[in-house]
């Protein structure tokens, strides 16, 4: 980038505070980073905005910069100053910067650019982390429930107590890698002098080998195993949600740390309730006369049975609000509510009797009906009903 502008390389102006040449720096990293940025100078634009922000963001460097407005001159670590010492620098700018805003993993790619001297032989080695899907009923999503899980996973191998030795001495130092865990090869490019990092092939990483694996374990530290794990599913958790169990997972090769288990809730669904974020909604049959002359009738929430007040002339369709009766909101105090959506029912199976109450009623209310042209006299009829 010599002769070029490093503000314009972040989107900057001069004035730059250093923590807006911080965020600027962030946010290019994460628009030109090669697994995300196709385009065919991915890897210039990734060099550039690097070399801009090793300039702008070491106040030296960009005093100097800001005087004679050329990188000309300036040792950026590589070779005469255009060789980025094998794009080290690079990967250890990346790698931190990347860390801890979003883009998961990126710290791990470049974590293993970042030269020899942090190592890898020290680091215990960490567990996978498992999955585990249970499905439990609308009424335990509501109250919340303990379950218990039988779950399958790598545990201490119990005859070499996790060393994997089979003789019980611990893994000695790898003499392809010098225990750390990984190789450096140095080759010739037209860029310089270009520095690769890989996994060393002989420890996989690890720093350590055993010389005489144990045969229960083949060497790893670590056996297949059942456990019965509780788990406690808090109230108001919806479908889709995980639980995370810290620790809970696999045991890393040769006595490293657990991975964590995750629990997936599945909610089946309830033949009365239906579900809206933490509101539920049902439907509630009445009669007729019900609905006409008003009631107090009783209805079933997660919670138990409470009384509703169905006012006269109640129409088909109506629905009424029963305030805090729905689900619990995770994490938090009070609940959702529940709405009645109300439903007439219409009888089937009239008696005679029924049927010439109703047609006195629609003779009042001056309505005309099939049953009126069955009962002559009808009042007199309904008067001997009451007789």
């Amino acid at each position: 980038m010599a002769n070029k502008d490093y503000y314009e390389a972040l989107g900057l102006k001069k004035d730059a505070s250093e923590a807006e040449i911080k965020s600027a720096f962030r946010q290019a990293a994460r628009k030109f980073h090669p697994d995300v940025y196709k385009g065919a100078d991915r890897d210039d634009k990734f060099k550039q905005i690097n070399e801009a922000y090793q300039i702008l963001s070491d106040p030296n460097k960009k005093r100097q910069y800001d005087q004679f407005g050329s990188a000309d001159g300036m040792d950026f670590g590589g070779a005469g100053g255009a060789g980025f010492n094998g794009f080290g620098d690079i990967f250890n700018n990346f790698g931190d910067m990347f860390e801890g805003f979003g883009f998961e993993g990126f710290g791990d790619i470049f974590g293993n650019a970042r030269g020899a001297s942090a190592g890898r032989g020290n680091v215990r080695s960490k567990g996978e982390d498992l999955r585990v899907d249970i499905t439990i009923t609308l009424e335990e999503a509501a109250k919340g429930v303990d379950k218990l899980l039988s779950v399958r996973r790598f545990e201490k191998c119990t005859k070499c107590g996790g060393s994997g030795s089979k003789d019980g001495k611990d893994p000695q130092i790898c003499n392809t890698c010098g225990g750390r865990g990984e190789v450096r090869q140095t080759r010739q490019s037209f860029l310089g002098m270009m520095s690769t990092v890989s996994v060393c092939p002989t420890c996989h990483g690890e720093g350590k080998v055993v010389s005489s694996p144990c045969t229960d374990c083949s060497g790893s530290g670590r056996a297949v195993k059942s456990k019965d794990i509780s788990v406690k599913v808090p109230a108001g958790i919806r479908s889709g949600s995980k639980l995370r169990l810290s620790g809970e997972g696999n045991i890393g090769q040769r006595n490293g740390t657990n991975g964590d288990l995750f629990v997936y809730i599945n909610v089946k669904d309830h033949p009365v309730f239906e579900r809206e974020e933490d509101d539920l909604y049902m439907k509630q049959k009445i009669s007729y006369s019900q609905a006409a002359l008003g009631a107090n009738v009783i209805v079933k929430t997660l919670f138990g049975d409470v009384e509703l007040k169905i006012p006269e002339g109640t129409q088909p369709g109506t629905s009424f609000r029963l305030k805090g009766k729905g689900m619990p909101h995770l994490g938090r105090t009070g609940q959702g509510d529940l709405y009645v959506a109300i439903i007439v029912n219409v009888p089937t199976d009239l008696s005679t009797e029924e049927k010439m109450i109703l047609e006195y009623l629609s003779n009042i209310r001056g309505e005309k009906t099939e049953i009126s042209k069955k009962y002559n006299n009808i009042k007199e009829k309904i008067k001997k009903l009451f007789i």
